[in-house]
């Protein structure tokens, strides 16, 4: 499962949100896959925590 700590405004929550689904593949972990995506994330706005910090992953 994925989720925030906090809420995430503007357009970056779903673009992560759709960069993340497409960084999915039959062999890729959602544990990796969200890793791929917010290192995406953190150098596209690295001045920006409160956006790429807020995303966990939980469970297996």
């Amino acid at each position: 499962m994925v989720d925030v700590l906090w809420p995430i405004y503007g357009t970056e929550a779903a673009e992560t949100a759709q960069d993340f689904y497409g960084a999915l593949a039959p062999t890729t972990t959602a544990a990796h896959a969200l890793h791929t995506e917010i290192c995406r994330t953190r150098a596209r706005v690295p001045n920006r925590p409160d956006i790429w910090s807020a995303y966990v992953h939980n469970g297996a």
